[in-house]
Formats: C-alpha cells, structure tokens, sequence
C-alpha cells in the first residue's frame, strides 16, 4: 500500500519515539541525540540531534519510500546502544490496518553536504508561524527565506513555488510548556519551493516546523543534472560498445 507524504510526520515520529524508548530500556538513561529533549523534557537547541527523514519515491513526490536517519556529529562515531535502539525496529504504525515493514539498510558515514545553486523540495516546507492575513511575518514564502537566511546565512536570489497548490500534511500541534511532549497531530499547508542562489551553498537536511521529523528537505538539481548526465554517459558507452 503506498504511503502518501501527508503521513510523513507520523512515520517519523513512530521511528523517533520507538527508537528512544528502545535505548531507555537497554540503558536505563536518556539521548538526547535520539529524542530532540533534554532530561528535564525541553528542547534540545542547537540541531544537534537526529532529523528523521521520510523521502518519496523517484518516480512519485506524492508517496513515501525511504526513511534516512541523520546523526549530527555522527562523523565522530556513535554509541552501539543508538545504533540497536534504530536496527531492532521492524514495524511503524504497528496499530494501521497497513503497518510500514522497517528492512534496515545500511550504515554509513554521510557523505559530505551537498553544496548547489540550485535547490528544489524534495518534502512540503511548513512555515512555523500559521499564516494570518495581512501580516507579512507570517506568509509562507517569507518564513521559508527566514528560515534559509538562519541556515546559511543569505537568501535565495530567486524563489518560485514549484506547485501552486498547496501540499496538505500532519504536523506536530504541542501543548502547554508545562507539558512540553504532549501533542497531536493537525493539518498543515505545505508549500514547494525551487531556489536559485548566485553561489553554491549548503542546505542542512531539513528547515521549517518539524524539520527533524521529515518536512521541509530540499534536494540538489545539479546533482540530478549530474546524475541524468552520468547515465547518458553510461548509455551512450553502451551503444558503442554494441
């Protein structure tokens, strides 16, 4: 059964919360790099925990085929405990009619970040504000560059929505800070983005509300200019080899 992108927040979450409470009951303490909080339940700052990032299929946008699991500050090495805690999970949305079946991989060290000019949504971007009419703070369009001048520190030189229609999706709606873990899940307009930059740059893996739980990752277009050139190449070598 194909997984659509509105679910991507879900996915992420169950692999997320299985993955914490894995490592809790095979160590009998907290990770913060797992879990996003610190031990007294408040957000860890910074970024520097897991982004859990559902991807679609190449040949749809509209549906889910991938989960990749990025651990900043993974370079260094990483606890065997984290590791297990991920690997041993083999079911999400256990409850579904339709479970998602986890087959891990492989792990690996990631590659260097990407650095392009060119960057498309490769999952809907959900501004963190909700939009309000007449207040320019909250259009989409304009907390997505906020969000990309935090990042890397400029703003695309040319921006357009990839889609005009907007992209619907789950996304966290937390409650009080008394009881910062408590959540459910709303309905969030998605938007896709294609930006254009003078120079190359690096995008993290994810900006926007629910960054580390799947939307708002961008890819590459010259890696995919690279790529089509690459099998070309390949396909072209081939023929003559014929």
């Amino acid at each position: 059964v194909p997984i659509p992108v509105l679910q991507t927040v879900l996915l992420a979450r169950d692999f997320r919360d299985q993955a914490v409470r894995r490592y809790s009951h095979a160590t009998g303490s907290h990770s913060v790099l797992l879990s996003g909080r610190e031990e007294d339940g408040s957000v860890a700052r910074g970024h520097r925990h897991a982004y859990y990032l559902p991807r679609p299929t190449r040949s749809s946008a509209e549906f889910l085929e991938q989960l990749v699991v990025v651990l900043p500050g993974g370079e260094l090495g990483v606890d065997q405990e984290v590791l297990d805690a991920m690997l041993g999970i083999t079911r999400l949305l256990r409850r579904d009619p339709y479970p998602v079946l986890v087959v891990p991989e492989e792990v690996r060290a990631a590659p260097t970040t990407s650095s392009s000019a060119t960057w498309r949504s490769l999952t809907p971007f959900v501004p963190p504000l909700q939009h309000r009419p007449r207040r320019d703070r909250t259009d989409p369009v304009q907390q997505m560059l906020r969000a990309v001048e935090e990042s890397v520190g400029r703003t695309p030189d040319q921006t357009s929505l990839m889609d005009r229609q907007v992209v619907p999706v789950l996304s966290h709606l937390y409650g009080s800070s008394e009881s910062p873990e408590r959540h459910r899940m709303t309905r969030r307009a998605g938007f896709a983005f294609r930006l254009e930059f003078l120079e190359s740059v690096c995008l993290p893996p994810a900006i926007g509300a629910d960054a580390h739980f799947g939307l708002g990752q961008f890819e590459s277009v010259d890696s995919d200019v690279k790529e089509v050139a690459q099998q070309q190449h390949a396909a072209d070598g081939a023929s003559r080899r014929r």
